[in-house]
């Protein structure tokens, strides 16, 4: 009878360890999982992160006064510009075309080059040239 109690108490502690021994395994793979998606928040990643932090920091100062002396530059260029235009040194800016004044710019464009090739008879030159007139008489 005891022989068999011993038996019986040896096979549950076998079992009991190794029930253990599942839990600790599953919760060390929780805790391995936990610290590699979150290294960057454990303390011992503190010091780094701080460095990394200070870091970045200095790359925005330093890009913020770069920005700030290019700003200024292109501040003093336009006003060099337009203090140079004022004295006549520079022609101002030509205004903006539209599209309907390069669409007419590209069809006079087509009809110089057909003139070299065709005489002004030519049915091409003929329809080109009324496309420009409509066109031109539009805009």
């Amino acid at each position: 009878m005891r022989g068999q109690r011993v038996v019986q108490e040896d096979s549950f502690l076998d079992a009991e360890v190794g029930r253990v021994r599942q839990q600790l395994s599953e919760q060390e793979d929780k805790l391995r999982n936990y610290k590699q998606g979150a290294a960057q928040a454990l303390p011992e990643r503190l010091a780094a992160n701080l460095k990394q932090l200070e870091t970045l920091q200095q790359e925005i100062h330093a890009k913020t006064d770069q920005m700030t002396e290019l700003q200024a530059r292109k501040s003093a260029l336009t006003e060099e510009i337009k203090t140079l235009e004022s004295q006549g040194v520079l022609e101002p800016e030509p205004a903006t075309k539209t599209t309907a004044e390069i669409n007419i710019e590209q069809m006079q464009l087509k009809l110089n080059e057909l003139r070299t090739k065709y005489t002004p008879e030519h049915p091409e030159i003929r329809v080109n040239s009324l496309k420009f007139y409509v066109c031109a008489t539009v805009l």
